[in-house]
């Protein structure tokens, strides 16, 4: 059999070659050699494929959660050569050698760039040989990286096999990225955020925005501050967005999100009157009067996925102080007139003074609820209904139980009455 495949080889090249007889042992030195040359073939094709004879740089994938399922797939990439890049350029490339020292492989980190799911992500390396003359010339090679799972943006080292002149093997360390939901920002809206007080023109909503990744820079591309569809009318000239400024180095996005957290503040302007009729319809000590949503636009950086976070900031409006006196004094004076239908409450005193003295008490009254229920987080609540003092229809509501209660106010708290 070895005979005749050596016969039809030497007769596919047109040469009328004798058949050779060939001893046992021949023959084996013969698949000896032949099952050698095959193993070492197979060898070098698994370590670095090449394709059609070009450099190509392969990177293994990366295996991000060992116990699941999260992973990063990269593909391999042909070169191409003869890349000039300038100094300018170069500083936004970080080097790493092979362990041969022979190459080094750069990452360019500002071309990183990954689009909305379920795009990969794309990544530019280049080559040089540590003995190259022109320093400016490269050999690039666009690696794309497939994400599986769900694991958080960080920074990840790779190994590479680059097969140019030979196989040189190395690490190099890239930014990755999942398209997993979970939020990498976290937004603490003020504690005074929710209260706004109609004495005031304005009101500051003020914010922390913090970054939840380790050692991974996050850049915010904007944030927007938006009333709700139904309520827009509470507020002044709003078109249902506010603007939202950063304490940044910039006074224009991106901002970036280190360690140290992002403050963020936005100005809003309630309509005084039609935010007073808000309040009045609320009483319940849990419900809101509206409901502003902050919303923090943002990404990782070197190529992260555009993420969006959205918190909602439930509020109340305080009445201003001139208000509640105001209600106090119409509640008195519906009291005073219904007990003006039955005299003897007040003592056949004359309508003036019956009313005079409501008002009076009125005012004296609300004045105390204020100084008692001061403090934002003060409640009276009864039935499930929060009736301090400080809002509309409670304030109306003390101001009719004085006017019904008549001149035994004045009795109770021994009050002498003016005479005529």
């Amino acid at each position: 059999m070895t005979i005749l495949l050596i016969k039809t080889r030497f007769q596919a090249h047109g040469i009328d070659a004798p058949s050779v007889p060939l001893s046992i042992s021949k023959k084996r030195s013969v698949m000896k050699c032949l099952w050698t040359g095959f193993s070492l073939c197979a060898l070098l094709a698994a370590s670095a494929p090449v394709l059609s004879g070009q450099a190509t740089i392969v990177i293994d994938d990366l295996r991000v959660d060992p116990r699941g399922d999260s992973s990063l797939t990269f593909t391999t990439s042909v070169a191409t050569p003869g890349i000039r890049k300038d100094a300018g350029q170069r500083i936004k490339m970080r080097p790493y050698a092979s362990d041969d020292k022979l190459y080094l492989v750069y990452v360019a980190f500002d071309m990183t760039s990954a689009a909305e799911p379920p795009s990969d992500i794309n990544y530019y390396l280049y080559s040089q040989p540590v003995s190259a003359t022109d320093k400016d010339v490269f050999t690039e090679y666009v690696v794309v990286g497939t994400p599986r799972g769900d694991f958080s943006d960080q920074w990840s080292w790779v190994k590479f096999h680059l097969n140019d002149n030979g196989i040189h093997n190395g690490s190099l360390e890239l930014p990755i990225h999942s398209y997993s939901n979970a939020a990498l920002i976290s937004l603490e809206p003020d504690a005074s955020a929710g209260t706004v007080y109609l004495s005031h023109p304005d009101h500051k909503v003020a914010f922390i925005a913090k970054n939840s990744l380790k050692g991974f820079d996050l850049y915010v591309d904007g944030a927007d501050l938006t009333t709700n569809n139904d309520y827009y009318w509470k507020w002044s000239g709003s078109d249902h967005h506010f603007a939202i400024a950063f304490d940044g180095p910039s006074s224009t996005p991106p901002f970036p999100l280190k360690a140290t957290p992002l403050n963020g503040v936005a100005t809003v302007e309630p309509a005084l009157w039609k935010s007073l009729s808000a309040s009045a319809g609320s009483l319940k000590s849990d419900q809101s009067q509206d409901v502003l949503s902050l919303t923090v636009r943002y990404n990782a950086s070197l190529g992260g996925n555009p993420r969006a976070l959205t918190v909602p900031i439930k509020i109340r409006f305080r009445p201003p102080w001139w208000s509640l006196f105001g209600f106090a004094i119409i509640g008195a004076l519906l009291g005073s007139v219904l007990t003006l239908l039955f005299p003897a409450t007040w003592k056949a005193t004359s309508p003036t003074k019956t009313i005079v003295s409501a008002i009076l008490l009125a005012i004296v009254a609300e004045f105390l609820g204020i100084l008692m229920f001061l403090s934002d987080d003060s409640k009276l609540v009864i039935a499930g209904f929060n009736l301090i003092p400080t809002e509309i229809l409670p304030a109306m509501g003390l101001g009719i139980l004085v006017g019904l209660l008549g001149l035994k106010v004045l009795d109770a708290f021994k009050i002498p009455l003016p005479t005529r």
